[in-house]
């Protein structure tokens, strides 16, 4: 084994389970090297004692720190559990600060990873009555001041990557307002955000009524990605909810000159400057990820809009209603894409798994092309969860497929209808589909 060619070493330490580098760094000498940077390049600290206090020992170990290439953490035992009941809040242990602060002592940190909880609690006082969460707006703001104070050093001039992982929909002015917020962001080849909102128990069609649901999102460009925009070259965002429309996000002044990247989750268009924005980036983008991203074809909601149908007071509860639509098909997407983004390399498009976070992490996912719940191009409802509905009332979420919008709501012209009139179709859909990828195939 110890004259094994390195390219076999490789592919034995790479199909390797992580939990078993540990016995196969014993193995021979030859696998020893290889195997140990493989099990100490990515490390996941979580606020407690024996991750701690591993955490401690490969820092201040010269040898194996220097195989770090990235950190995780993770703010509590299970970042997943969803429990809304009463919960105590949390306060930021010691020695999970200090780590905080020691992640910039790697001295080949690459990237760094951030999970927090899915569960968030309101910056309001007013909002009594939505559900208590452990992790407050003081605690994040606790951990990602200590965070990005330690990111923003001298000794960290080789990060690339920020990961955050439930980044509540809140923008902290002590945070986001700070110098090492802005030069942290200012240094990133890679930003990856999933963001979390708050939710009403009793009645979530309601969450569209928090101010906070529409502020972030409005100062998402301006705050997050502005910063970062001239290294930027990968861009993932997600989020809980469907959010592009309502709660609205303008892309329109953003620019990113190096973007080679981009995947969005749960976004939605209804808009033509939201494709546009895409096609801009023509020069550079090589891959192109939409995660659950439908049309939103039809649109019901209260209070006025502006001369491009966006609500003017998305919290505007009044008697006055409204009805937009938007009638471009995915083929126009498509072969707008196929023409005008000579360089993209790689295309998916489809459902991946929203579960845990998993499909931000990388898992497979569960359907890949037109989303749809039959695969007749003749159903009228083919592929009706590329194309969506929003009716602010409706629960427990006013976004709805063509098909449930169809059997929910009878007193007025339907997405079906809308879509009609359009230059929808199910088989061009499929056909523009087939000839982007076609077209993708040839550059690769």
């Amino acid at each position: 084994m110890d004259v094994m060619p390195p390219e076999i070493l490789r592919i034995l330490i790479n199909s390797t389970e992580q939990a078993d580098l540990p016995s196969l760094r014993l193995t021979s000498k030859a696998l020893s090297s290889p195997a140990t940077a493989r099990q100490f390049e990515k490390i996941h600290v979580t606020p407690f004692e024996t991750s701690l206090a591993s955490y401690t020992s490969i820092i201040t170990d010269s040898n194996l720190s220097a195989y770090v290439r990235t950190v995780k953490f993770t703010t509590s035992e299970d970042p997943n559990d969803d429990d809304r009941s009463d919960a105590n809040e949390l306060e930021l242990p010691e020695d999970y600060e200090n780590a905080l602060t020691s992640v910039n002592q790697f001295p080949n940190l690459k990237g760094i990873e951030m999970e927090f909880s899915i569960v968030c609690s309101s910056p309001s006082e007013e909002n009594w009555y939505l559900s208590s969460a452990a992790e407050s707006i003081d605690f994040r703001f606790e951990v990602l001041k200590s965070l990005i104070s330690a990111l923003n050093s001298p000794q960290r001039s080789g990060l690339r990557s920020l990961s955050l992982k439930n980044l509540q929909n809140f923008n902290d002015e002590r945070l986001v307002n700070s110098p090492d917020f802005l030069a942290t962001l200012s240094s990133l080849s890679e930003l990856r955000l999933k963001i979390v909102t708050q939710y009403i128990d009793s009645s979530p069609e309601n969450n569209w009524s928090l101010p906070e649901m529409h502020q972030f999102f409005k100062e998402l460009p301006d705050v997050w990605l502005k910063p970062a925009a001239e290294n930027l070259e990968s861009l993932t965002i997600h989020a809980d909810t469907y959010w592009g429309y309502i709660p609205k996000s303008d892309f329109r002044s953003l620019k990113f000159p190096k973007l080679r990247r981009l995947e969005l989750g749960n976004y939605v268009f209804s808009h033509d400057w939201q494709l546009e924005w895409i096609l801009s980036h023509g020069e550079t983008l090589e891959e192109l990820i939409l995660d659950d991203c439908p049309i939103v074809s039809y649109t019901y909601n209260y209070g006025s809009v502006d001369d491009e149908n966006y609500p003017v007071n998305p919290l505007e509860d009044t008697a006055e209603s409204y009805q937009c639509e938007y009638t471009r098909s995915w083929s126009h997407f498509f072969t707008n894409m196929k023409e005008k983004l000579p360089k993209l390399k790689h295309f998916k498009m489809g459902s991946g798994d929203w579960d845990e976070g998993k499909n931000f992490d990388g898992a497979k996912w569960k359907h890949i092309g037109l989303t749809h719940h039959s695969k007749m191009p003749d159903d009228p409802y083919y592929g009706d969860e590329s194309y969506m509905g929003f009716d602010r009332g409706t629960g427990p979420s006013p976004w709805l497929t063509l098909k449930s919008y169809a059997e929910c709501v009878d007193d007025r012209e339907t997405p079906q209808a809308v879509l009609e009139k359009g230059s929808f179709n199910a088989k061009e859909d499929e056909d523009a589909y087939q000839a982007l990828l076609d077209t993708i195939q040839t550059r690769s």
